[in-house]
């Protein structure tokens, strides 16, 4: 906290009390910051952060102008019950309803996670991480968008341990809408969520003072 605290109070000196030349420097200084602060909460970590690990061929892009083979799930939902136009007098019914599109988080590539080992069967699991060949099951829900997003070729496909999370969960029982995806084979290696974990309780603990402090 103390390096947070004395980043700021740093460049609040810098600007001579001008809040948003201040602001504009913490934002210039806030990625390497951060990165600093991560080694930081790692001081008693057993081995070492890897930036650049390994990647199977499934994540190398075949060319320039072609991606690599990773389906992203980019969920969109079209509602068809929603109209910005107002309905026309009771005789005359209503006016065509305009469909909405609401596009959703697109779950790329975790971050700070690798994919080392080849698995020739399901490889997932919640402690591992990479990327899964799958076969999705079906959705039969037209009112609510399809977790996988709105993908026109049918079959198998790649996607990131955080795509897989969706379906799995709402495969299980609390939500049953649909049968869990098949799993053919996986690229994984340990999952290394756990990095971050003490940084991210030291962010929200800033972001929580500023909040009380009045200085967010």
């Amino acid at each position: 906290m103390g390096l947070i605290r004395g980043a700021v109070e740093q460049e609040a000196e810098r600007a001579g009390g001008d809040e948003d030349a201040a602001l504009k420097a913490l934002i210039g200084r806030a990625i390497p910051d951060v990165m600093h602060l991560f080694n930081e909460t790692r001081a008693t970590a057993r081995y070492e952060y890897t930036a650049y690990p390994a990647m199977p061929d499934v994540l190398h892009k075949p060319s320039k102008r072609e991606p690599d083979q990773i389906w992203e799930a980019r969920p969109a939902y079209n509602n068809p019950a929603y109209s910005l136009r107002a309905p026309e007098r009771k005789h005359q019914g209503h006016r065509p309803r305009r469909q909405r599109r609401l596009p959703l988080r697109a779950q790329g590539l975790a971050p700070d996670r690798e994919a080392g080992t080849h698995h020739r069967s399901d490889g997932a699991g919640p402690k591992r991480c990479g990327v899964h060949l799958i076969t999705p099951a079906e959705w039969a829900h037209p009112h609510l968008p399809n977790p996988l997003g709105d993908r026109d070729e049918p079959g198998a496909l790649w996607i990131t341990d955080a795509t897989l999370r969706l379906p799995l969960r709402l495969s299980g029982p609390k939500w049953a809408l649909t049968e869990a995806p098949t799993v053919h084979e996986s690229w994984t290696s340990g999952a290394t969520e756990n990095f971050l974990d003490a940084l991210r309780k030291l962010l929200v603990a800033a972001r929580s003072e500023a909040i009380a402090a009045g200085t967010s």
